[in-house]
């Protein structure tokens, strides 16, 4: 017994194929970015606690250390201003009392 099948059940076959495809298609590419995005985001994590530049030490570390210095070297030449400005205080208190000197000597004269 050869039975024809109905033309009507091959469309609805065809249908819930089409429909699934189209449900289905957008969900699995979504999934498959999403995959690729997580794997991409793995490796920027990596990368970025491993940053080395071709040095022996992380880049953040080297900054740091740059960062360190240069605070220290601002603190010395503080320091250092703080200490001119002091001796160009005394240099001119020394120079006021030589001329204060001077000009009582001066008026003292005959």
């Amino acid at each position: 017994m050869n039975t024809i099948p109905n033309p009507d059940s091959w469309m609805d076959v065809v249908t819930i194929i089409v429909v699934a495809l189209i449900a289905g298609l957008p969900a699995w590419l979504a999934l498959r970015s999403h995959k690729e995005v997580r794997k991409q985001g793995e490796s920027v994590e990596a990368i970025k606690g491993q940053v080395v530049n071709g040095h022996e030490r992380p880049m953040r570390a080297d900054l740091d250390a740059l960062l360190a210095a240069m605070e220290t070297l601002r603190e010395v030449v503080e320091d250092e201003r703080a200490l001119r400005r002091e001796q160009i205080h005394e240099l001119r208190a020394d120079i006021d009392s030589r001329f204060a000197s001077l000009r009582q000597q001066i008026s003292s004269l005959p």
